[in-house]
């Protein structure tokens, strides 16, 4: 049976928020470059649309390091193929970031197995407007849909804030 559908999944931006010792969440571009979070939400906007040139406009407002700035700036650019994976390993990460490009490095071997491979593409730009997910976040199509028929991702928290403390996708 042919799949009708492929999936992107986004991996720098995979952890979107972070758990600050209060255990109040913030969001995860705000805490690495400690912009503020109405300039962080607006980066996210831009890599959402892939805006290249607003990024680097909007961060050369502030004092980021470079390796953080390159890294904000191509995100809109790594979607495709397993390959851009390894593009993407190339540029100057943190090991979170490693390890949840290794992770996809995963899911795209798991999916090898059953032969799906040609259905997947990855998108390391992905932005949620949601802040609870804590992992991967994914979307899939189907043929001749231009919008996704279905959208989720992991979420180990949010659960917790409803009195039950349950992992999620």
């Amino acid at each position: 049976m042919e799949p009708l559908f492929s999936v992107i999944l986004p991996v720098f931006n995979s952890e979107k928020t972070v758990e600050t010792d209060d255990e109040n969440t913030e969001n995860i571009i705000s805490y690495v470059t400690g912009i503020n979070c109405y300039a962080a939400t607006a980066i996210d906007e831009m890599i959402a649309v892939k805006n290249h040139f607003g990024i680097e406009e909007l961060l050369s407002k502030y004092d980021v390091s470079q390796d953080i700035k390159e890294c904000l700036c191509k995100l809109p650019e790594l979607f495709g193929s397993a390959q851009m994976l390894q593009e993407a390993k190339k540029m100057p990460l943190n090991k979170r970031s490693l390890k949840a490009l290794e992770r996809l490095e995963a899911v795209y071997e798991a999916v090898k197995v059953y032969g799906e491979e040609d259905y997947i593409t990855f998108d390391l730009g992905i932005v949620s407007k949601y802040n609870y997910y804590t992992g991967i976040i994914f979307r899939a199509y189907t043929f001749g849909s231009g919008e996704p028929i279905v959208k989720g991702g992991r979420y180990d928290k949010l659960l917790s804030h409803f009195g039950r403390k349950l992992p999620a996708v």
